[in-house]
């Protein structure tokens, strides 16, 4: 056997104490960083800029209040511990020295290899938030989850990821239901003037309800934005810019959707507390 080449690494797991100074943020590598053994430190960084992103800009170009800034840590930094971790225990499986670990190691990935929890990434902690700006009421589940990305068929025929019809804004979407038909007109404003991106999802050849100009009607070709649905209860899932679900209200709910964007991002509705929502603040 011919060596081609050696190289010692080191690899590091750390994380700032705070990513925020006044007008200063870290993220990505700047804020934190883990071994390479799950493929998770760009993807990492480039959550954190999703979400700081739209943020930064309501905040600058919407008239958001500051203290939305403030969920931004609170929102991340947990699923990067966990995905954290999650690469140290892959990397001390990759590099271990005892051999009875290794032998463990190498069944369990051969039995493991042709399993969808393995090669789907099943294993890696799901894109999910605790509290943050979104609705932490509990009325709502799916509320603080990433909205999953099927193939969907348009009403043309072509087939599309739902995250190109969504676009890079905010999304109003129904399960077989038009967002634009069970809105008020003032809610419906609102919305608007974020530029949402409204959309009715149904089951292929199962579309009973027609929708309204402007509203894109797409089928579920892989079933997983309506499992989402069934799995969560809701009949619209309102989604933010980073694919965060902001609330997941029943029609009679819908409108006070717009309610609790102006209390959580304008801060200029009732106060969280009353409305028993998370604050944005840590």
């Amino acid at each position: 056997m011919t060596i081609l080449r050696h190289i010692v690494y080191t690899f590091h797991a750390r994380a700032a104490a705070r990513w925020r100074s006044g007008r200063v943020f870290l993220a990505g590598d700047a804020a934190h960083l883990m071994p390479p053994f799950a493929g998770q430190g760009l993807s990492s960084g480039l959550r954190d800029a999703h979400n700081l992103a739209w943020k930064l800009a309501a905040v600058v170009a919407d008239g958001a209040d500051p203290s939305l800034l403030d969920s931004y840590e609170n929102e991340r930094r947990p699923h990067v511990t966990r995905m954290t971790r999650l690469t140290r225990f892959s990397g001390a499986m990759v590099q271990t020295r005892r051999r009875r670990v290794a032998t463990v190691r190498d069944a369990i990935l051969k039995r493991a290899a042709h399993l969808p929890y393995f090669t789907e990434g099943r294993f890696k902690p799901d894109l999910r938030y605790s509290s943050g700006a979104f609705d932490g009421s509990g009325r709502r589940a799916g509320a603080g989850h990433a909205f999953p990305q099927p193939t969907v068929r348009t009403s043309e025929g072509r087939l599309r990821p739902l995250d190109d019809l969504i676009g890079s804004g905010w999304a109003l979407l129904g399960r077989d239901l038009d967002p634009q038909v069970h809105l008020r007109s003032e809610s419906r404003a609102l919305w608007t003037s974020l530029g949402a991106a409204y959309l009715s999802i149904s089951r292929p050849g199962q579309r009973r309800t027609p929708c309204e100009a402007g509203t894109v009607a797409v089928e579920d070709l892989d079933g997983y934005a309506l499992d989402f649905f069934d799995r969560h209860g809701g009949d619209f899932a309102i989604v933010r810019p980073d694919r965060i679900v902001f609330a997941m209200p029943d029609i009679r709910g819908l409108d006070g959707v717009a309610d609790l964007y102006r209390s959580l991002v304008r801060g200029t509705a009732s106060p969280p507390s009353a409305q028993k929502v998370h604050s944005l603040r840590p």
